[in-house]
């Protein structure tokens, strides 16, 4: 039933990233749904520019002795600059680095301590599995790493819901040239992240720490979406109240019947580039129109009559902005019948 949780909302928000796996190997028709899942990624004009590479057995340990004699010899060739620039995002950073150490014990001065954990790092945590993901130099690579992107939350949810676990690794990608003399991989294609993937091992401590997630209002705006409490529970995209198609030519309202129309987008974080969501807006006057060409229904700047934005906390930046019941459109036509 649409707006119900579902087991989605289970495995999306209780997925984690381990520190420390079990060596216990997935079998080669698990690790195959996992790519047919991870495929399933959409693209920019499914383009689908992922190249992967998976490695396990003999071919693992081999590689990883590589990265660690890399490390040894200050051998980084990253393919990409890293850096989490200041402000907010640095502090999250600072915050996991921190809380990653402080479960190992290790202090801010123990120079031994901090590197055998980036060793680890490059030791895919003790991983059984590892994929290595490529992407061809298209334009300026955005769009190509959001795809990456998107094909990599697949895997990673995909492993979850099969009960295996996995970590998205950037330090991998510190090693590009390595991986790709390896892996026979051409000088074209760019290694971007790894992502270890196994058993995660309950009983380490390491994996005992989890980062929280700041909530939606700090890094997402509404625009002509209703106030929850105002919204109705029976709504459905495809349902007879629907106002189908009148985004951009408006359409004319004369029932009690609620008009509906999608007019939003939502913004997420980099790795999980902006995704679309359809948001809805009831208008609830006894008659009007949705908005007209040109217009968007909650953007105050096409509403005739302007009400000020209630009052949010410093800590979001979330706000309702309804329009009036009544909007004028330059070419109004009848809502759908029921």
């Amino acid at each position: 039933m649409p707006g119900t949780a579902s087991p989605f909302t289970d495995i999306a928000r209780s997925r984690r990233s381990p520190r420390r796996f079990l060596p216990t190997a997935l079998s080669p028709s698990d690790i195959r749904g996992v790519l047919e899942d991870a495929q399933a990624a959409p693209s920019n004009s499914n383009t689908q520019p992922w190249t992967v590479h998976v490695v396990s057995g003999a071919a693992r340990d081999a590689l990883g002795k590589e990265l660690l004699r890399a490390e040894e010899e200050g051998r980084t060739s990253p393919d990409f600059t890293d850096g989490h620039g200041e402000g907010i995002h640095l502090e999250r950073a600072q915050a996991l680095g921190a809380s990653n150490y402080r479960i190992r014990g290790v202090e801010r001065s123990d120079r031994d301590g901090r590197r055998e954990a980036v060793r680890e790092n490059l030791e895919f945590y003790g991983a059984p599995h590892a994929a290595f993901l490529f992407m061809p130099a298209l334009g300026d690579g955005v769009r190509t790493a959001g795809d990456i992107g998107m094909y990599a939350q697949n895997f990673l949810l995909s492993l979850a819901a099969r009960g295996f676990d996995g970590i998205p690794q950037t330090a991998l990608g510190f090693y590009a040239e390595v991986v790709r003399e390896f892996l026979d991989v051409p000088e074209e294609l760019k290694l971007l992240f790894g992502i270890s993937f196994g058993v995660a091992d309950r009983a380490a401590p390491v994996n005992g720490f989890r980062m929280g997630r700041a909530p939606p209002e700090q890094s997402v705006v509404l625009h002509g979406t209703p106030p929850e409490s105002s919204a109705s529970t029976d709504r459905t995209p495809s349902g007879p109240a629907v106002c189908r198609g009148q985004r951009h030519g408006g359409c004319e309202r004369t029932s009690s019947e609620p008009c509906w129309g999608v007019v939003g987008t939502i913004r997420a974080d980099v790795f999980a580039l902006p995704v679309a969501v359809a948001t809805v807006l009831r208008a609830t006057g006894q008659a009007g129109e949705l908005p007209g060409r040109g217009q968007r229904a909650g953007d105050l700047r096409h509403c005739p009559t302007r009400r000020s934005r209630p009052s949010t906390s410093r800590s979001t930046n979330i706000g309702w902005w309804p329009c009036p019941t009544t909007w004028t459109s330059p070419r109004p036509r009848p809502c759908p019948a029921p």
